[in-house]
C-alpha cells in the first residue's frame, strides 16, 4: 500500500491524535490508505487504497503486539475498503468494493461472518491486430466466514464465496465512432473455499511471532480449478513494531501459475498511527512483477 493519501482521510488521522477515546488506550474506529505500484515487465500498474473499520467493542491498545489488538480482543466489526487500480499501457481501470461483517461470540468466541465483494475492469480503444476492440468484466460474489478461537492466540476459520462474471467484448468494424461492431458474451459462476489457521505466540524474551497458514481452492465456471497456499509469518520485537514475510504459490489448470514472495514491515509512531510499506515479487509462467506499497492508518 503506498502513499498519496487523501486531505480527508489525514484529517481524520489528527483528528484522532486529539481524540479523547485513543488519549484513553481504547479504539472503536479504523480508518486509512494506501498507495500501491507494480511493475509487470515494463507495465506499471498504480493502485489506489482507502478502508476503515468499526468495532462492535472498544479495544484497549495496551495489548501487546499493537497491531493485534484486536486479535487478542477476539472483537467483531464492520468493514469497508475501496480499490481503485489503472496502468499506463492502455485505458485499463478496475475497481473493487469489499463490504463485510464479523461476530465473535462472547460464550465460546464462535467466528461468524458475511461479506460481499463487487469487481468492474475493462479496457477501452485496445489495438489488436484484428483491430480494436472493448473489453470489460464485471464479479460480484458475496461470502460466508464459519470459524472459532481455539485459544486465546490460535482461530480458524473457513471462508465460502459464490459469485457471478459477465465478460464482454466488443469488436469494432472501423473505429468506436462507428456504429458497426460484433459484440461477445460470455457468463460465469465462481466458488472459492478458503481456510485459514493463525497461532501468535509469546517469545521467551517477551517479543511475539505471528504465523499465518492459508489454503484455498477456485472453480471458475465449472472449467478451471484453481489452489493456492499462502504462508505469513511476523516477528513482532516490540509492541509498536512488525516485521514480516510471506511466501505464496497458485496452481491452475487453465491459466498461469504464481509464486510469491514478500517482507512487511508496520511501525505505530504513536499508539494510534501506524505506516507500513510492502515489497513484493511475484513469478509467474510467462511474466513477473514486482510490487511496492506504502500506507498509514489511524485508530480513534
Amino acid at each position: 500500500m503506498k502513499t498519496n493519501v487523501k486531505k480527508h482521510i489525514l484529517s481524520v488521522i489528527i483528528a484522532s491524535i486529539m481524540s479523547p477515546v485513543a488519549m484513553a488506550g481504547a479504539y472503536q474506529f479504523e480508518v486509512g490508505a494506501a498507495g500501491i505500484e507494480a511493475d509487470y515487465d515494463n507495465i506499471d500498474a498504480n493502485s489506489r487504497l482507502i478502508g476503515g473499520s468499526f468495532y462492535l467493542k472498544p479495544i484497549e491498545s495496551h495489548q501487546a503486539p499493537l497491531a493485534e489488538a484486536g486479535y487478542f480482543a477476539k472483537a467483531g466489526y464492520l468493514s469497508f475498503s475501496a480499490l481503485n487500480t489503472t496502468n499506463d499501457f492502455d485505458d485499463y481501470e478496475a475497481d473493487t468494493r469489499d463490504f463485510s461483517l464479523y461476530v465473535v461470540t462472547e460464550a465460546n468466541h464462535i467466528i461468524l461472518g458475511i461479506g460481499k465483494t463487487s469487481e468492474k475492469r475493462g479496457i477501452d480503444n485496445m489495438e489488436t491486430s484484428s483491430g480494436i476492440i472493448d473489453v470489460s468484466e464485471d464479479r460480484d460474489s458475496a461470502y460466508v466466514v464459519v470459524g472459532a478461537y481455539l485459544s486465546n492466540t490460535s482461530s480458524l476459520q473457513l471462508q465460502f464465496d459464490r459469485g457471478d462474471g459477465e465478460y464482454e467484448e466488443k469488436h469494432y468494424l472501423s473505429s468506436p465512432q462507428d456504429s458497426g461492431y460484433y459484440q461477445y458474451n460470455n457468463s460465469y459462476e465462481i466458488t472459492e473455499v478458503t481456510a485459514e489457521y493463525k497461532n501468535i505466540v509469546q517469545l521467551n524474551n517477551g517479543s511475539h511471532l505471528s504465523f499465518d497458514l492459508e489454503l484455498n481452492r477456485k472453480n471458475i465456471a465449472n472449467a478451471e480449478i484453481e489452489k493456492g497456499i499462502e504462508f505469513d509469518t511476523t516477528l513482532y520485537p516490540t509492541r509498536q513494531l512488525g516485521i514480516g514475510f510471506s511466501l505464496g504459490a497458485t496452481n491452475s489448470d487453465a491459466s498461469d501459475n504464481t509464486r510469491t514472495y514478500g517482507i512487511n514491515i508496520e511501525h505505530f509512531v504513536t499508539e494510534n498511527i501506524a505506516i507500513f510499506t510492502l515489497l513484493e515479487r511475484e513469478k509467474m509462467d510467462n511474466v513477473d512483477a514486482d510490487t511496492l506499497a506504502f500506507g498509514i492508518y489511524a485508530r480513534l
